[in-house]
């Protein structure tokens, strides 16, 4: 089983990463705070420097040191996830083959976000040149001017005009009209539901979710409350929610009704409020056939298939997707290895990479891919069905008022009437 080491300690998978610059007396405890973050980083990560193998050979001269790149990931992606390894071979090979050190750390988000902010003024030489960042990140570190554009070139152009990206995929990545970052593996909340389940779960109504005998179960934990949103679009509720708009009081109605239902039919855990992360579920949920969770989170599991969400009425409906992408430093155009750092992602942007990542990590494809990767039980169709996350400053505000809602409807404080009235009244 794969390990969620991204929901200790962490918001959200997907989580607009918030702007944690310190100001005024607190300047330098940011700064020490950020690199403390960057020791216990190189301290939790065994899997950097990943330098060329040297040719011994006689020399009168002493040997150039090679070139280096550094690269930071989010957590998801540590070497001990099958994504995370299958992205730690990919650069050990560009490595060798491109005679570069890479030094790779792996962070929380929002502690890159920290450290993009004070090591600039800390310790400059230790900013990365590339990054792999998820959708909200990516937003928030390009309106902060952190990360700098893709080239405007012939080459570039083509990558980014001219795939057949995905359409949750297409608008996640650009700002302000330009490309900030290269989509490289997506993800999307599902039903990981048992196998002689799944395909009536499909097709039923949340009505029948909340009517023994099936239980389901969700990480409640989770903060902003992301499988709640997913629900919210299902319901086919836009962003943001407006009390006028008939359609967003109805979603948020169903969304409230489930969870109120399910929770006194006692089809839903009381203890939901307490897991953050599919680890959570097999420990104290294994035995509900459906969990509501990431779609890279279940790769790994038996008799369990990933349910796109149905709407209230059990029929195919819009769901939210999100990508992780490669982005890069604002920095790095006028440093020395900007074209390394230009080919380490067109290199990992190749059909066969992509296409393995996707075998190996069990993540969803960016772009059609041919052929259909083995490995992937979603439906190519699906894809099509999948919207982008909505913009961080659009939701953000919204979060509390969700939460606040959710716990109340889980410990049965209120109804759901009362609970979409107290959402819009914030």
């Amino acid at each position: 089983m794969r390990t969620e080491s991204f929901a200790q300690g962490v918001q959200a998978d997907a989580n607009p990463v918030r702007s944690l610059a310190p100001t005024g007396a607190r300047f330098w405890m940011g700064i020490l705070l950020a690199l403390g973050l960057l020791l216990v980083g190189c301290q939790n990560t065994a899997w950097f420097p990943l330098a060329p193998t040297p040719t011994p050979r006689p020399s009168l001269s002493p040997t150039p040191a090679p070139p280096v790149l550094r690269v930071w990931l989010p957590a998801p992606w540590t070497p001990d996830t099958p994504g995370g390894a299958f992205l730690r071979a990919r650069l050990e090979a560009f490595a060798r083959e491109r005679g570069v050190e890479l030094q790779v750390r792996v962070f929380r988000e929002q502690d890159m976000a920290l450290l993009l902010t004070n090591l600039e003024i800390a310790a400059p030489q230790a900013l990365p040149h590339v990054l792999l960042l998820s959708q909200g990140a990516i937003e928030h570190l390009a309106h902060r001017n952190q990360l700098a554009p893709f080239p405007e070139d012939e080459t570039w152009k083509v990558i980014f005009e001219e795939t057949p990206w995905y359409p949750y995929t297409r608008a996640s990545v650009w700002v302000r009209q330009k490309p900030y970052a290269l989509p490289w593996a997506g993800d999307a909340w599902v039903f990981w539901v048992e196998e002689a389940l799944a395909e009536r779960w499909s097709r039923q109504s949340w009505y029948a979710w909340a009517q023994p005998p099936d239980t389901w179960a969700y990480p409640a934990g989770l903060e902003p409350p992301w499988p709640l949103w997913a629900l919210y679009r299902a319901a086919n509720g836009a962003f943001p929610p407006v009390p006028e708009r008939a359609s967003d009081r109805e979603a948020l109605l169903e969304v409230f009704s489930l969870i109120h239902r399910s929770r006194r039919n006692r089809t839903l855990p009381p203890n939901v409020l307490t897991w953050r992360s599919l680890d959570d579920l097999l420990r104290y949920a294994y035995h509900h056939p459906a969990w509501l969770a990431r779609y890279d989170e279940g790769a790994d599991l038996v008799n369990r298939k990933p349910v796109r969400i149905p709407s209230p009425q059990g029929k195919p409906t819009v769901n939210l997707g999100w990508t992780y992408a490669w982005a890069l430093h604002r920095d790095l155009p006028s440093s020395p290895v900007y074209q390394q750092a230009l080919d380490l992602v067109r290199t990992l942007h190749t059909q066969d990479v992509r296409q393995a990542l996707m075998e190996t990590g069990g993540w969803l494809p960016v772009t059609p891919m041919e052929p259909w990767p083995r490995a992937l039980t979603w439906n190519p169709d699906d894809l099509l069905s999948l919207d982008p996350l909505p913009s961080i400053e659009i939701l953000e505000p919204w979060h509390a008022r969700m939460k606040e809602q959710e716990r109340a409807l889980l410990e049965d404080r209120i109804t759901p009437s009362d609970a979409v009235e107290a959402f819009f009244q914030k």
